[in-house]
């Protein structure tokens, strides 16, 4: 899932700490640039790679099975500040990484949703969130649709079960609405989010609840 904002650069998700190998798995995902809201130059996605749950750990793999929960439409549960970890971001030309952390500020209920902004910071070292930084925000939407139970993808070890949201986001500075699944752990104090045509991954950034 991704935002529009102003003079922001695209941040693509990744792990693998090759940085040829993280360029490549980066140039594939350009073909979902459109999703993020407007044109390349001016989207955050929200679906980075977690570098660890803290701005310089590394994150371990796991074949533990974790378990998801949606709201079933208790927006309430989104509001408040959620930080995710450090992830990596890819700068136009798509030669350069850099690290990233998001910050979600969910502040009200509007309709069947919420409403706040997206903060992306940026930083100059890709393997961890720490040195100078720059930021871009965005005014941000997100409405419940359903509630979807999460499956596995054939051929795939399963690596998340239960159920998330099927939560239609939109910044409000653009008119594409893009559908996202945010599934929630950890007594709804962390969630994940992907693509509403993805599967959870072991990639997916982890937002914790300040």
């Amino acid at each position: 899932m991704s935002l529009v904002v102003r003079n922001v650069r695209c941040i693509f998700a990744i792990q693998d700490h090759s940085k040829e190998n993280r360029l490549m798995q980066l140039k594939r995902t350009l073909r979902k640039a459109t999703e993020l809201g407007v044109g390349v130059a001016a989207v955050v996605t929200l679906t980075l790679a977690g570098c660890g749950g803290g701005a310089t750990s590394t994150r371990v793999t796991t074949s533990t099975v974790t378990q998801l929960s949606g709201t079933n439409g208790d927006m309430t549960k989104y509001l408040g500040v959620w930080l995710s970890e450090c992830g990596t971001n890819i700068s136009p030309p798509f030669t350069t990484l850099d690290g990233v952390t998001n910050r979600f500020d969910l502040t009200a209920i509007s309709g069947a949703g919420v409403l706040g902004t997206l903060t992306a910071t940026t930083y100059p070292n890709s393997t961890s969130c720490t040195g100078g930084w720059t930021q871009a925000v965005a005014q941000v939407s997100l409405q419940y649709a359903s509630n979807v139970v999460i499956t596995t993808p054939a051929g795939k070890t399963a690596l998340f079960s239960g159920s998330a949201d099927r939560i239609n986001y939109r910044a409000i500075s653009g008119v594409t609405t893009t559908p996202y699944n945010f599934g929630f752990r950890s007594n709804f104090s962390q969630f994940q989010l992907t693509s509403a045509s993805s599967a959870f991954s072991t990639t997916n950034l982890i937002y914790t609840k300040q």
